[in-house]
């Protein structure tokens, strides 16, 4: 029992880092596009564009942060740092 609550702490604690990192990052990576040349603003769409690439820049944060946390936890674990 207590190796699955390390576990869970360390895949957590490793997806809140990743989403934190990924908030802070990808606003750099997202692409943001102008409106049509034709239109004065196509605000409605490319909000949606913009806001749908953060959060998958942050889901992305989190699945890798979180297997990131879990690999730590199996190194440590092995090197027997952890009880």
């Amino acid at each position: 029992m207590k190796a699955f609550k390390q576990i869970i702490l360390f895949f957590f604690g490793g997806a809140i880092v990743g989403v934190a990192i990924g908030s802070v990052v990808a606003p750099k990576f997202v692409e943001f596009r102008t409106a049509n040349q034709g239109a004065l603003c196509n605000c409605r769409e490319i909000a949606e564009d913009v806001t749908s690439a953060y959060i998958h820049s942050q889901l992305g944060g989190v699945v890798i942060g979180g297997l990131l946390g879990f690999a730590l936890w199996v190194v440590l674990r092995r090197k027997g740092k952890l009880a």
